[in-house]
């Protein structure tokens, strides 16, 4: 297990954010995504904690937020780190899920852009 797992078990976005940016800064975006024993991303992690401030770290370094929902995630070939990602037409919720995600955590939403 990573560090960057470990942070987002134990629901620390302060440490995962200063791990995701020095991971980023090394060139090395694979740890973003790095399972841990079982498999289980960072991101994964946050969402299985509900913690939004860990998901937000790692959907702003850039982190596939695909391997977030669970289900996708799970019925995957994880040997092969072969994902399913949910498009408007095959997971409607899950897409409109992770849009909202990464909108917010990039500031892009409407909300956000008015409030800077």
């Amino acid at each position: 297990t990573i560090p960057l797992n470990i942070a987002a078990q134990y629901q620390r976005h302060d440490n995962l954010a200063v791990l995701a940016n020095k991971a980023l800064e090394e060139g090395r975006p694979e740890l973003l995504e790095s399972p841990d024993l079982v498999g289980k991303s960072p991101a994964y992690l946050a969402v299985q904690k509900g913690n939004p401030l860990c998901l937000g770290v790692m959907a702003k370094a850039g982190a596939n937020l695909h391997r977030a929902i669970p289900h996708v995630w799970q019925f995957t070939d994880r040997q092969h780190n072969n994902l399913t990602d949910p498009n408007e037409v095959s997971m409607p919720i899950h897409h409109a899920l992770v849009r909202t995600v990464v909108s917010f955590t990039t500031r892009t939403c409407l909300c956000c852009v008015k409030n800077q």
